[in-house]
């Protein structure tokens, strides 16, 4: 995919963007718009500014700017929401290295057809991990040339409605991934773009008497270099609900080898037996067993409704080729940025993808709780040219806890802990933070916070470090 065709592709989603923020102006009269601005000034001292080995740390005291501009709507049928932040960034003894770093979070959906046909458009920019090997920066105010930027852009129109005798969902969605020409070890990192066709046709949801679906997916990876791969698979698949609450099924189709990526054919077939069952409004469990074109594999979905929050366990076996993941690129600024561990940008290489994942979260009167869990294992991994790669295994928690305390104040505590095994390095980084706002009035407020990064084994040459942060700011909201 060339620069060319990687400028094409950005321009066409934005135009789709704006072309769906103007198609939803047609309905005013029922739309909804929102405006809110505030800016957060202040300063943050770090005691790691380049996030050295601790003998050679540096201190340094940062000033920071940071307004943000959001637009919401919530009508009937254009909703979605558009939030740009530059951050400020003032180095008061290393000038040399003021910047600013643009964050964009955008995305609209119009119901075209309610309740039938959707186009939903999507626009980010943030800062990401630029290579696995160097250091693990978890905001945006170290100074590293490990940091990289990312925009992602989606266009996605949809089908999705439900009938008498079943329910329908189809899809054709573009996604492109670039990086503005940046490098990567002296070489320009690969745009990707992505093309995904999928369509469901299903009556499960009835709950009741014969149960059967058909399933197609069409996923195309096309990187800046010329490389290409496809998956492919087609599915079918029959069962009948025993009462309203155990479903029982068996499937099969046609598939595409992992070795098959690059042409991306129905060569392979495979077959899934399973459950599913739904005892009440609270409960969902689906798992099933499958011999795929890769070998045996396992599939678990589960969620229960508690009285005050939700808890999930999902576990599943796929082939996949890592830029399949572009959305898995998360900012360095997300709670969940620990799932960079395992992201290369613009990297071609395949293997089985084996995940495990639970989470809970309980709602309080005055307090929120998460917790979540995941362990990922990627075997028979390879490149584009097939050259087998050595195995990777990336483990996390995740515990937040958020205390609204009176009508003024409110405190937030994130800890962070995360393993990897890749490139025949073992790494570990742990973090922990601790925020509180007191709001002075309706629009101004005080926020403040303390963190603590600490990294093992994270490069290739060592480079163990531990980074503490203090920040204070002073945010005024202009609604």
């Amino acid at each position: 995919m060339s620069h060319n065709k990687h400028y094409k592709a950005t321009t066409s989603v934005w135009l789709s963007l704006v072309a769906v923020l103007f198609a939803g102006t047609d309905t005013a009269n029922a739309q909804q718009w929102s405006f809110d601005a505030s800016a957060d000034i202040g300063f943050i001292y770090t005691d790691n500014l380049f996030l050295a080995e601790d003998d050679a740390a540096e201190s340094e005291l940062v000033y920071s700017v940071i307004p943000t501009l959001t637009l919401t709507s919530e009508g009937e049928r254009l909703f979605g929401r558009i939030q740009y932040r530059p951050e400020a960034y003032l180095y008061a003894g290393s000038s040399e290295f003021n910047d600013i770093r643009n964050v964009l979070d955008a995305n609209m959906t119009l119901a075209a057809v309610p309740e039938a046909f959707y186009l939903f458009a999507s626009a980010a920019q943030f800062q990401s991990l630029r290579a696995l090997e160097g250091e693990f920066p978890n905001t945006n105010v170290a100074i590293t040339q490990n940091r990289v930027d990312s925009q992602v852009f989606e266009i996605r129109p949809y089908w999705e409605q439900s009938f008498s005798f079943g329910d329908v969902y189809a899809q054709y969605s573009i996604v492109d991934l670039g990086f503005d020409g940046d490098t990567l070890n002296g070489q320009e990192i690969q745009d990707v773009q992505a093309q995904d066709v999928q369509f469901r046709f299903s009556n499960a949801s009835r709950q009741q008497g014969l149960a059967w679906g058909v399933d197609y997916i069409d996923q195309t990876i096309d990187y800046d270099q010329g490389f290409e791969f496809r998956f492919q698979r087609f599915t079918a698949n029959v069962g009948y609900w025993i009462g309203d609450t155990l479903r029982a099924f068996v499937s099969g189709g046609l598939e595409t080898p992992l070795g098959g990526f690059p042409d991306g054919g129905l060569e392979d077939d495979f077959y899934e037996v399973g459950f599913q069952y739904v005892p009440n409004a609270r409960l969902d469990l689906t798992a099933a067993v499958a011999r795929r074109s890769f070998g045996n594999a396992l599939r678990l979905n589960g969620s229960y409704r508690l009285r005050r929050g939700t808890t999930r366990l999902t576990y599943s076996e796929e082939p996949q080729a890592r830029g399949q993941n572009i959305f898995g690129r998360q900012p360095l600024t997300d709670p969940n940025f620990i799932d960079n561990f395992g992201d290369v940008p613009g990297n071609d290489d395949t293997f089985i993808l084996k995940r495990a994942e639970w989470s809970t979260s309980l709602e309080l009167a005055r307090t929120v709780v998460g917790l979540r869990l995941f362990d990922e294992r990627r075997t028979n991994v390879s490149d584009v040219n097939g050259l087998q790669l050595g195995n990777e295994a990336f483990s996390g928690v995740e515990l937040s806890a958020d205390w609204t305390l009176g009508a003024r104040t409110g405190l937030g505590l994130r800890i962070q802990q995360a393993s990897r095994e890749i490139l025949q390095t073992e790494g570990d980084i742990f973090t922990i933070g601790l925020n509180a706002n007191y709001n002075l009035s309706q629009r101004t407020a005080i926020v403040a916070g303390i963190s603590r990064t600490e990294v093992e084994g994270q490069t290739l040459n060592g480079g163990d470090f531990t980074e503490q942060q203090a920040r204070l700011s002073f945010r005024v909201s202009l609604r």
